[in-house]
């Protein structure tokens, strides 16, 4: 009898640990390993790549994930429009850059004057600037509507140049 009373409390158990570990799964951004690769993903889709450039100890970095970034993924809203993919400025570990070349991220980093963290990159399949990159965060509502105006500025402007060729 025992037995049948605590079979269910363990089933709870077993449920909420199964989604909270999901939970935390979808709260992750892909980090960049290959942009040569995510060139081509974004030759096929026309959706602006994102690159995400953020360090370890950065308390504005984390404020930004939890407060836009996770949101985003987990919306589902984005996924049309973006390649999201993050960059930590302070790895040693090694990544292909648009042209395929393995390199250092702060090497990569020093083509687009990267000072702080974090900043959010629009790129093409080159790894040109589309717009203006966003520096910084603070939090707050109105970052929102600059962060939708900068996508929807970004693959507009992506969409001409894709014309354009």
């Amino acid at each position: 009898m025992n037995k049948l009373r605590l079979q269910p409390y363990l089933l709870s158990i077993c449920i909420g640990l199964l989604v909270s570990s999901f939970a935390k799964a979808s709260e992750t951004i892909p980090l960049t390993i290959d942009l040569s690769e995510d060139g081509k993903i974004q030759q096929q889709t026309n959706r602006i790549i994102l690159l995400y450039v953020s360090a370890p100890h950065c308390a504005f970095c984390k404020k930004l994930e939890k407060e836009v970034l996770f949101p985003l993924i987990r919306s589902g809203e984005y996924q049309d429009k973006i390649i999201l993919r993050k960059i930590d400025w302070t790895s040693s570990i090694s990544i292909k850059n648009f042209s395929g070349k393995s390199m250092n991220p702060k090497a990569f980093l020093k083509n687009y004057n990267i000072q702080i963290t974090p900043t959010l990159l629009f790129l093409d399949t080159n790894g040109n600037q589309v717009i203006d990159k966003l520096l910084g965060y603070r939090g707050g509502e109105f970052f929102w509507y600059y962060f939708d105006v900068a996508i929807e500025k970004a693959n507009k402007r992506l969409a001409k140049l894709i014309i354009a060729k």
